[in-house]
């Protein structure tokens, strides 16, 4: 799901990591071209077989945010 994730038009970045602190908690990280991109995400059939496999194991909760980031800088002026 990641690898094709990574091959859709208008995705910048796509991660899927298991916290090193918190074993057993999974953090997926995305950033895409704009809303566009993100709704056709949610569309392709590679999303449906990993709602599917979710649905397979016991997901304690969800919580997720979207972020919408200003123009790129430096951290320290």
């Amino acid at each position: 799901m990641a690898r094709e994730t990574r091959e859709e038009p208008g995705c910048i970045a796509y991660g899927f990591y298991e916290d090193i602190e918190t074993p057993g908690l999974f953090r997926i990280y995305e950033e895409w071209e704009d809303e566009a991109a993100l709704t056709s995400h949610f569309e392709q059939p590679h999303m449906a077989a990993f709602g599917k496999a979710m649905a397979d194991i016991e997901v304690l909760s969800v919580e997720t945010k979207k972020f919408e980031a200003g123009p790129a800088g430096p951290v320290r002026g």
